[in-house]
């Protein structure tokens, strides 16, 4: 689940920056709803680890105001945003008072706004003033996000703006707040504490890809007494998968810009095609490898080749079956490959069509005959909803909204990958692995100046297979769930 960046965000992610030194400042208000967002949940959990970082600030706020034992400085509770009635003149039992809304950061006041809104008295409870008077102290405040579940301000659970302010349940802030950081080049792992891209990337990939872990140590093994072929696929297979998920942030990174820069937009929209069908053709030469199959030769080895797939069929029936006509993994690779083809014809367009009462939308689009077959694999998979993926079919073109679209084949992808990982053949290159591990004479002593920085990398690798990648990627199943 992607989502665009507030405009103040994006001008400052939006430079393909591919060196991690090369960081962007970040400077991020977040409000958390103390009424109703619990931190006791996995979600919040992985959201904790953005709020910790430098540059992002983490504020409070409750209807009854701060905790009686929250820490305060001449009288000011620090780190909350507090909603106060001005003296006037008004009647006091008018519905709609003066009020100002302040925030406070070790007894200074960062700053206030002064509004309009509904008060609260004591035994007039009305949940929609309140909510109302919420979303106008976050915008006052100039808040970036504002984490709530409140049903007047996100509905059931979609992010929706007001002014500069981004309101949003936790399951979206998570995916959000990740964007913006991945997009400055901020990387969190743990607590205070960052990585680099590749580093970040590789962890994240156990849990976008639960099989990946097991295929690429078993690969590993075909390079353990040599240049292998195996060894090398798989560490490409790895750079694809890194290079199609920069491609996927950068997509919804370039939707966000003010005045839209659709050659950008393209560009990222084409290289996440590229490659994510890649690392499919990665995994197939793989296979190839391992495999052998006869009378075949290794550039027939491809998931659409019909022949590459009747060889694999007799000893390896599941995997073949992945790619047999019509089933999720053979429409899925014919969906990719049908619009990256289209780089060497006309490409992906700019277009703007007008749908319905729904307005201007601002698309991408392609001739439907320039992507032979494409109308009815997406109508298989989407189940006759072809606007979930963010396509609108006509007679003579396919309509894209660039962010659903990447976001859906990211999903429908990264199953299909699994899979493959799952069903590959792997027992004759671990059983390589584990003669491998019997040749290494151990591990040398730490020096206990090291000790430390190993500390801090333990912590970052226990991190690997957990949901927490999932939620910043916005690939949690709760998160997909919400955004349907």
């Amino acid at each position: 689940m992607l989502a665009a960046l507030p405009p103040s965000q994006a001008t400052n992610a939006q430079a393909h920056v591919n060196l991690d030194s090369a960081r962007v400042p970040v400077e991020f208000d977040v409000l958390i709803d103390c009424d109703t967002v619990s931190e006791e949940t996995s979600c919040f959990e992985a959201l904790n680890v953005l709020l910790s970082q430098h540059g992002v600030s983490i504020w409070r706020y409750a209807d009854c105001g701060p905790p009686t034992d929250v820490r305060r400085k001449d009288g000011a509770p620090i780190g909350w945003l507090e909603i106060v009635e001005l003296d006037t003149d008004e009647d006091p039992t008018s519905r709609r008072a003066p009020t100002h809304a302040t925030r406070y950061s070790d007894g200074k006041t960062v700053s206030t706004a002064i509004m309009w809104g509904g008060i609260q008295y004591a035994g007039e409870a009305n949940a929609t003033s309140s909510d109302h008077l919420l979303g106008q102290a976050a915008e006052s405040a100039r808040m970036g996000i504002l984490v709530t579940k409140r049903r007047e301000l996100v509905g059931r659970g979609e992010a929706r703006w007001r002014g500069g302010t981004l309101m949003a349940p936790p399951e979206r802030a998570v995916a959000t707040l990740g964007l913006i950081l991945r997009g400055n080049c901020h990387f969190p792992v743990t607590p205070y504490s960052t990585t680099g891209r590749g580093f970040y990337l590789a962890l994240a990939l156990d849990s976008l890809l639960p099989n990946y872990g097991l295929w690429a140590a078993a690969c590993s093994a075909d390079g353990a007494f040599g240049q292998g072929q195996i060894y090398y696929l798989s560490t490409a297979t790895e750079g694809r998968l890194f290079q199609a998920l920069n491609a996927r942030d950068q997509t919804a990174i370039a939707m966000s810009q003010t005045r839209i820069d659709w050659v950008e937009v393209a560009d990222a929209v084409d290289r996440f095609l590229v490659f994510l069908l890649a690392a499919m053709d990665a995994t197939a030469r793989v296979v190839y490898e391992i495999v052998q199959p006869d009378k075949m030769r290794p550039r027939d080895a491809k998931w659409q080749v019909s022949d590459f797939i009747k060889a694999l069929r007799p000893s390896h029936p599941s995997l073949a079956a992945l790619f047999a006509k019509g089933s999720p993994g053979h429409d899925v690779h014919l969906i990719l490959r049908q619009l990256r083809n289209t780089i060497h014809a006309g490409g992906l367009a700019k277009t703007h069509v007008l749908v319905e009462d729904e307005g201007l939308e601002h698309n991408l689009s392609v001739p439907l005959d320039e992507v032979e077959d494409l109308a009815e694999a997406v109508l298989r998979r989407t189940r006759g909803n072809p606007t979930d993926w963010g396509l609108r079919l006509t007679d003579e073109r396919a309509w894209v909204q660039p962010i659903i679209l990447v976001d859906a084949l990211t999903r429908e992808g990264f199953a299909t990958l699994d899979a493959i990982f799952e069903r590959t053949p792997l027992e004759a290159l671990i059983a390589l692995s584990s003669d491998a591990e019997d040749e290494v004479d151990g591990t040398d002593e730490v020096d206990d100046s090291d000790r430390s920085e190993w500390s801090l990398m333990e912590r970052m690798l226990a991190t690997r297979g957990s949901d927490m990648y999932l939620w910043h990627f916005g690939m949690h199943s709760d998160q997909i769930a919400t955004s349907g």
